[in-house]
């Protein structure tokens, strides 16, 4: 599978959504943008990426995200478009109870 674009991990700071976006990471992904509604955790996360990414070049960045709100999940998506200029994979692994 070719990986070599920009992912959108949302609830990318633990269990599943971590694992995606490690993943992503390795399998050489250009970017891969945390999105969590804890940021500490998505930073932690983010910082992980980096150490495995394996592409020259990667980024990896924290956002805070809650996506019970409208406004913060369309600013997330702003501001990764702003950033990397578009959204070629997106995981939606966001707890809601």
């Amino acid at each position: 599978m070719d990986i070599t674009g920009h992912a959108l991990i949302v609830g990318g700071g633990s269990g599943i959504g971590k694992g995606c976006a490690l993943a992503f990471a390795r399998e050489g992904a250009a970017s891969v943008v945390v999105a969590d509604i804890d940021l500490a955790a998505a930073e932690k996360s983010s910082a992980e990426c980096k150490a495995v990414a394996s592409r020259p070049g990667f980024e990896s960045r924290a956002l805070h995200m809650d996506v019970t709100l409208l406004d913060s999940v369309e600013g997330g998506v702003a501001e990764m478009c702003k950033v990397f200029g578009r959204i070629d994979y997106c995981v939606n692994c966001a707890g809601v109870s």
